[in-house]
């Protein structure tokens, strides 16, 4: 299933193709479907002969069981070999999961390509590293209790008249609390950041109801919401920042990461209450930030 304009012609891509004479990278998505289908969707990235950029799905690939390195590797050989494109193939990216580093050594084994790289997803690196954080002992608790909460307050069309009330009362424009996404960890930034901006008038609502108050953060687990959301408000605008960009280039890619990594090296207060989280996020960043580092070293300088 060719994605785009092109439909289902192969003679249309490869005319397309055409137009450069230039080198091709390939991104790699794979998911699994809520049927535990395997998916995998391989995108072309390359620079036509006017110099502009340009970059489309190739295709949307049912990929039968077992997932593994073999499997993908066969799936990716054969889309290169129907476009005969091995010759222009530089690299690969895709996330850092085993079978895809694996799939990637295979890929370049089977096509003989010597120079041939795998490139690290910008965007799989940082969810690692906030990753490193929620899976700290005193992390997951308080943020499942807010979450209780927030989802409380939004499944009561009762208490958020009550809230608006307040917001009424007050003249302060209404702002909607953030529902959570476990599996988007920027989702859980905003939920925080909005909780914290409209803590005043939440805190109204937490006798109305023994879930809410059951769910209600001590003073304490609201100073270390706070410091986390203070904590991952970089990352939660460098992956604004990156999925707002038509594409990214190299060159800003090592700019944001040395921001991210001077933000986690910044001095901070002996009892400072998030100080296990830093240390295993800077644990997990910095292994990836010396590859991509050293890797992009020299594009970057000439990056236009």
């Amino acid at each position: 299933m060719i994605i785009k304009k092109f439909k289902n012609s192969q003679d249309q891509i490869n005319n397309y193709l055409q137009l450069s004479t230039s080198k091709i990278s390939l991104t790699m998505d794979m998911w699994i479907s809520i049927t535990s289908l395997g998916i995998l969707a391989v995108t072309i990235h390359f620079i036509r002969d006017d110099w502009q950029f340009d970059h489309f799905v190739l295709d949307v690939l049912y990929i039968p069981s077992p997932h593994n390195a073999l499997v993908i590797k066969d799936a990716i050989v054969e889309i290169v070999s129907k476009l005969k494109i091995k010759n222009r193939l530089i690299g690969i990216t895709s996330d850092n999961e085993a079978k895809m580093l694996a799939a990637t050594r295979e890929i370049r084994t089977a096509l003989n390509l010597p120079g041939f790289r795998y490139y690290l997803c910008a965007a799989h690196v940082l969810n690692l590293t906030v990753e490193a954080a929620f899976n700290t002992r005193i992390i997951p608790g308080p943020v499942k209790k807010l979450r209780i909460f927030i989802s409380t307050i939004r499944n009561s069309l009762k208490q958020m008249d009550r809230l608006k009330e307040y917001f009424r009362i007050e003249e302060v424009k209404f702002k909607l609390p953030l529902s959570d996404c476990a599996t988007r960890w920027n989702y859980t930034y905003f939920m925080l950041d909005r909780a914290l901006d409209i803590k005043p008038f939440l805190v109204h609502l937490k006798s109305n109801q023994k879930t809410l108050t059951d769910n209600w953060p001590t003073d304490e687990k609201w100073e270390m919401l706070a410091e986390l959301a203070n904590l991952l408000a970089p990352f939660a605008l460098i992956i604004k920042v990156i999925s707002a960009s038509n594409y990214l280039t190299v060159g800003e890619t090592k700019l944001l990461f040395a921001g991210l990594k001077a933000h986690l090296d910044k001095p901070r207060n002996e009892d400072y209450i998030l100080q296990e989280q830093v240390d295993e996020m800077n644990c997990v960043f910095t292994n990836y930030f010396c590859e991509i580092n050293e890797a992009l070293h020299i594009p970057a300088f000439f990056d236009p």
